[in-house]
């Protein structure tokens, strides 16, 4: 939005190593930060990495204003399945992104610095290929006959195409970025952008088809317990707008 703003690469550093039986939260947070702090210093970076919330964050040379956020993560199948069977929550056990559940750090969680196995959960990878089966255009008899016309031309690589709904996406988070330019506590955050587009797509091949569907149902978002309530579609346990809670009573 202005000369100030910077880009930002949301990484996950996967310990697949670890048991998370034996370690806290915090041991392992601690022990990406120093591997990190390492590169840091052998690349002469002006700042050490900081730690947040989650994450730590490396940020770069001032003139690339760019910054890199890294969440340390132990692979959980089975400890995210007993918290769905915990919380007798109904799930297909042969969903195909499960395998891909992760446990990750929080240094505000109770048990952040024990070795216990109750961590936060997250799915950063199922989400992602959730994303992907979303991004499917129907196919019309137009896209039949360019297949036929093309039939002897190599395929392009997927990431040089921008599917319909990435290009809608995009739009509509440039939007969010304007509209609440002075507004960050109210700025809605992208993944329930990505989320409620994502979902209410119906395979249209343009963009203006595209938009038109997603917006008409952008208004429908259920509530639950007097809250509004976007649901992680590979993560049935979160809610992204849970910091929403007061919004329908203002």
């Amino acid at each position: 939005m202005n000369e100030k703003d910077d880009f930002d690469l949301d990484a996950v550093c996967v310990l697949n190593k670890f048991d998370i039986h034996k370690f806290s939260q915090k041991s392992a947070k601690e022990m990406v930060g120093y591997e990190i702090n390492k590169y840091v210093k052998k690349h002469n970076f002006k700042k050490e990495a900081t730690e947040g919330k989650r994450c730590w964050t490396m940020e770069y040379a001032e003139s690339a204003q760019f910054h890199m956020d890294i969440l340390p993560a132990i692979p959980d199948k089975i400890g995210f399945v007993r918290l769905l069977e915990e919380r007798k929550v109904a799930f297909d056990s042969s969903d195909p992104y499960m395998k891909y559940a992760l446990a990750i750090t929080d240094n505000t969680n109770g048990n952040y610095p024990i070795v216990d196995t109750n961590w936060p959960r997250s799915n950063p990878k199922g989400f992602h290929e959730w994303f992907k089966k979303r991004l499917i255009v129907k196919k019309t008899a137009y896209d039949e006959r360019l297949k036929m016309a093309f039939e002897h031309v190599e395929d392009i690589p997927d990431n040089s195409i921008t599917s319909p709904l990435q290009k809608a996406i995009m739009i509509l988070k440039r939007h969010r970025d304007i509209l609440f330019q002075d507004d960050k506590e109210d700025k809605p955050i992208s993944i329930i952008i990505t989320t409620l587009a994502a979902t209410a797509y119906q395979g249209e091949d343009n963009i203006h088809d595209a938009l038109i569907t997603i917006l008409s149902e952008l208004d429908n978002i259920p509530t639950k317990d007097g809250m509004h309530y976007v649901t992680n579609p590979v993560n049935p346990l979160e809610n992204f707008a849970d910091k929403w809670e007061n919004l329908l009573s203002e």
